[in-house]
């Protein structure tokens, strides 16, 4: 009698809902959304532990993007003064103040609008990408086409370190690749013994901005199939609780 109450519950509501939402994520490539109502609470159930990460990973990227000194020093010399005054001056507040700001929300970040600590993250990206191009205009290093190396740091930091959203992490990926090529048409030092290298250097940062974005797709589907799992084992058991109390009524 209890196993015929709770299927009669389950089969009627339960089935066919988890169904609709798993077939969601079939197929060769599936769609990265659900329904708004389900959409919703999947970013309600993990806004406050991104929310943390990105501030834990921020604090850490931002000591590394400063620690990048020291590569400016070496390769790009003739401008590392105006590198430190884009660095530290100019970037490291902005990204204090958000890194602050962040730790603060983040017990609150429920009531924010879902999407806008991805795309935090993402202007933060194409901020860093945007100080390096900065640079590789003024400066007259011959080195300054292996700096172009420096883009791949914050396609890491981004896409695989931050776990940002498939979307997110597109949109980054397209506007750090801009940036480079911007910095190539831009640069002062068009002729140098390693100016052979800008080819594979430009392959690298494609390539990596693919490895990534593959990596984000996948870890995307993977965290909606968990939150599914989760939410469909929360309805299991309210369906039993809602079961033994019309048992015992």
């Amino acid at each position: 009698f209890r196993r015929v109450l709770f299927r009669s519950g389950m089969t009627a509501l339960s089935v066919s809902f988890w169904r609709e939402l798993l077939s969601r994520l079939s197929g060769p490539w599936p769609r990265l959304r659900f329904e708004a109502d389900v959409e919703q609470r999947f970013w309600e159930a993990t806004a406050v532990a991104r929310m943390r990460h990105f501030v834990r990973s921020g604090v850490v990227a931002l000591f590394i993007y400063n620690g990048f000194l020291v590569v400016d020093w070496t390769m790009t010399p003739d401008t590392f003064q105006f590198a430190l005054w884009v660095r530290l001056v100019c970037f490291t507040p902005l990204a204090l103040l958000v890194l602050v700001l962040g730790a603060r929300l983040a017990p609150s970040a429920q009531r924010m609008p879902p999407h806008l600590p991805e795309w935090i993250v993402v202007a933060t990206g194409v901020g860093a990408a945007f100080t390096l191009d900065l640079i590789l205009t003024a400066t007259t290093s011959p080195l300054s086409v292996l700096y172009r190396a420096g883009f791949v740091p914050v396609l890491v930091y981004g896409n695989v370190v931050q776990r940002l959203r498939w979307r997110g992490a597109l949109v980054l990926s397209a506007s750090v690749i801009g940036i480079y090529v911007l910095s190539v048409l831009t640069a002062r030092v068009q002729s140098s013994e390693l100016q052979p290298l800008l080819w594979p250097l430009t392959l690298l940062v494609v390539a990596i901005a693919a490895y990534t974005l593959a990596s984000n797709y996948r870890m995307e589907y993977v965290e909606r199939r968990r939150f599914l799992a989760s939410e469909r084992t929360h309805e299991l058991s309210r369906q039993l609780q809602r079961s033994y109390q019309q048992l015992e009524a």
